[in-house]
């Protein structure tokens, strides 16, 4: 599964662009970088996420049961915490600065 997403998205982008400023915005956030494989989970969260609607980011890290009427139907507390979800995404970071590169098309 991981390498039809990584077919997607080139992991070129992934890693010199998007988690680089990513993790610039962290440490001036003063908080701990993110490594790739652990920013692929927060990218696979992030989509699961997005397939489901009605609930709050919250929902998916509450600590009561899950019960049919309320609350989201899954928890990802064991794959990461809420606080260091709710981090990354306010650092997440799509661009770069490249004034002084020179981007020759053929």
């Amino acid at each position: 599964m991981l390498s039809v997403f990584l077919n997607f998205f080139l992991r070129l982008l992934l890693e010199d662009v998007i988690l680089k400023k990513t993790n610039e915005a962290l440490r001036e956030k003063e908080e701990k970088e993110i490594p790739f494989g652990k920013f692929l989970r927060y990218l696979a969260i992030l989509l699961f996420m997005a397939t489901l609607s009605g609930f709050k980011v919250s929902d998916f890290w509450s600590s009561k049961e899950i019960e049919l009427w309320s609350g989201a139907p899954y928890r990802f507390n064991q794959w990461m915490a809420h606080k260091r979800f709710i981090c990354i995404t306010s650092a997440l970071a799509f661009t770069f600065n490249c004034q002084h590169k020179k981007i020759m098309i053929k």
